[in-house]
């Protein structure tokens, strides 16, 4: 291959080193055997990936940063229960920095995250100005309540009562960021396996936004 060749496979690689989908990232592994076979060795790669990786992370930052929504909406009011019962109303919201994740365990992306969610939720949860909840369209009741006390998880789950598709949900999963004033600013559609440190950007750019 020529030299211009490999040059431009590594940018390539380099490029798709930091994609935050789901399962292994071959471009790492490929990066990795075309950095040996261009220097003729792995001597100071790691440093070489360091460099990579913190690159990549400031220009998915600035990224994620500016693509909040040009014309933010204010999501629907709701009153909705949680998986024990009692009765939450969209009034919790009122000036708190909000994330509302909406799933379901039928939906592997969304199963995939859940860890993430209550890694994302545990940070927050002494936080009074940023506010953790989900809202969940599992049908049968004790399943999921059963599922989620196996996994330990015990972030705030509301259950959907219609809400998730009168508010035009139709990706899984969806997280709403909304600022204090109760506008949706961010919209992340879909799994990233970066989601606590992507959702902390967004969360703290709208804290910071006075």
């Amino acid at each position: 291959m020529a030299l211009d060749q490999l040059e431009s496979a590594e940018s390539y690689y380099v490029m798709g080193v930091g994609t935050t989908g789901m399962g292994n990232n071959p471009n790492e592994d490929a990066l990795k055997e075309l950095y040996e076979r261009t220097r003729g060795s792995l001597d100071g790669y790691d440093d070489y990936l360091e460099r990579v990786l913190a690159d990549d992370r400031e220009t998915r930052r600035e990224r994620i940063l500016a693509e909040g929504n040009e014309n933010p909406v204010t999501p629907h009011s709701f009153e909705l229960a949680d998986i024990s019962g009692n009765s939450m109303s969209s009034d919790v919201m009122d000036g708190k920095i909000v994330a509302i994740n909406f799933w379901g365990k039928w939906c592997g992306p969304c199963v995939a995250e859940m860890p993430d969610i209550q890694d994302l939720y545990e940070k927050y949860s002494d936080d009074d100005e940023v506010l953790i909840l989900t809202i969940n369209n599992d049908p049968i009741l004790s399943e999921l309540i059963e599922w989620m006390e196996e996994h330990d998880y015990t972030f705030p789950t509301l259950r959907d009562d219609g809400y998730i598709t009168t508010s035009g949900v139709s990706v899984f999963p969806t997280t709403w960021f909304l600022d204090r004033n109760g506008n949706i600013i961010y919209t992340q559609l879909g799994y990233t396996s970066e989601l606590v440190e992507e959702f902390s950007w967004r969360i703290e750019e709208l804290r910071n936004a006075r």
